[in-house]
């Protein structure tokens, strides 16, 4: 979900696989929770690249491009995940402390992360 800047080998490797793409938009959890829910599992592994968030608020990542997910969007959507399925794990890629030289925001994203976790 919230990808946005896409190779021609990486669209097409979607197409191919005839994998769901979620576009960013305001409040996307109903899609989100849709496009999970048709894949008929009650555990996930949530993977974050968190180059999908939109640097105006959030621009500790390795390749910042405007137009993405707005940080407090992206924890609503894991509240949500979790409360309709069982997270097992996840992993975070893409983060940068260029802009969060006090770690403030992963902090809060890897808190929410590990109270659903525990």
């Amino acid at each position: 979900a919230g990808q946005r800047d896409l190779e021609h080998a990486e669209r097409q490797f979607i197409v191919d696989k005839e994998m769901t793409m979620i576009p960013v938009c305001v409040d996307c959890n109903e899609m989100l929770s849709l496009v999970i829910g048709k894949t008929g599992r009650e555990n996930i592994y949530l993977h974050l690249d968190l180059n999908v968030l939109d640097p105006v608020d959030f621009d500790a990542v390795s390749y910042p491009i405007p137009g993405g997910f707005r940080f407090k969007d992206l924890l609503k959507a894991i509240k949500m995940i979790d409360d309709e399925f069982n997270i097992v794990g996840c992993s975070i890629i893409g983060y940068h402390p260029r802009g969060d030289e006090d770690a403030t925001k992963i902090e809060e994203l890897v808190a929410l992360l590990k109270t659903i976790m525990d």
